[in-house]
Formats: C-alpha cells, structure tokens, sequence
C-alpha cells in the first residue's frame, strides 16, 4: 500500500468516508430519535436542511400549512377559510368564511356579511 491509502470513517451518529484525507461527516438531526419525536408528536415532519451543521434541524407543520420552527415542534397556522370548499359553503347560504382559530381545526364559521348600502 502507499500512504494515502488510508480511511477516515466519521464517529457515529455522523455519517461520512473518504481515502487518503479527512471525511466531510454530515449528520441528520431527524434521525436523531429525540427529534424525530418532537416532530412526529405534533403531528409534523422532521427536516434537517443542512445536514453538515449541528442545530438546523426543523419542524415542518403539515399542508396546506408553511408554518416551520428550529429545533422544535411549530405553532400550525392554517386558515380553514383558504379552503375552496368552506368558501363555496358560506357562499351557498350568502355568508362569509371566518377562522376564529388559525391553531386549531375545525374553528371555522360562516358569518353574514354587512348590509349592502
């Protein structure tokens, strides 16, 4: 063999090789199980966007929410009345869509619209 035939492996939980030279180790915080489960418990998907610095990884708020939050689980917005099918609902009866809630399903409500002058 010669001298750079070598292997440096990255240290467990990092992931990386490389022959003859220092490894670029990456880690996915997601697969750190501590993380992945304060995603998964607000029912939300873990994402590490970069994956060769510590402390990037997010919780991303399912769709059709884009509300995201570092190294934790995000407050979920999503405004119920976005919803085609809510709208035409209020619209059947002449109303209007109001989220009373944008953190929380099923806050929605059709409200009468002000007289027309």
């Amino acid at each position: 063999g010669t001298l750079d035939d070598f292997t440096c492996q990255c240290v467990a939980p990092k992931q990386g090789t490389a022959t003859g030279g220092a490894a670029e180790c990456s880690l996915d915080e997601c697969a750190v199980v501590k993380n992945k489960a304060t995603c998964n418990d607000a029912s939300q998907t873990c994402m590490d966007p970069d994956v060769t610095r510590a402390g990037t990884w997010e919780c991303v708020c399912p769709l059709p929410s884009t509300t995201r939050a570092a190294a934790g689980a995000a407050k979920c917005e999503t405004n119920e009345c976005d919803s085609d099918e809510v709208k035409q609902r209020c619209a059947a009866v002449e109303q209007e869509c109001k989220d009373m809630d944008p953190t929380a399903p099923d806050t929605w409500e059709c409200v009468c619209l002000p007289p027309q002058t």
